[in-house]
């Protein structure tokens, strides 16, 4: 599953801008995330989202740099 943080941290951080309530991005991100990454992609495309929607938090390790980041720091 840290494959999943890798690609859900790289497209948050792609499309964050200060300010910003959510983030929209495209299915096929993850795809090319996954190409850039050097990760096998992930064949249930989906899971990904609904991973972290139902089954999973966010990366702990990752809260403090989102937090900077939504705050300008």
């Amino acid at each position: 599953m840290r494959i999943y943080d890798s690609i859900i941290r790289s497209i948050f951080f792609e499309h964050y801008e200060k300010g910003k309530t959510s983030i929209a991005f495209e299915r096929e991100e993850f795809i090319q995330k996954a190409k850039e990454l050097n990760i096998n992609s992930a064949k249930n495309l989906g899971d990904i989202v609904y991973s972290y929607k139902y089954r999973k938090n966010y990366p702990a390790k990752y809260w403090k740099q989102l937090l900077m980041a939504a705050i300008g720091v």
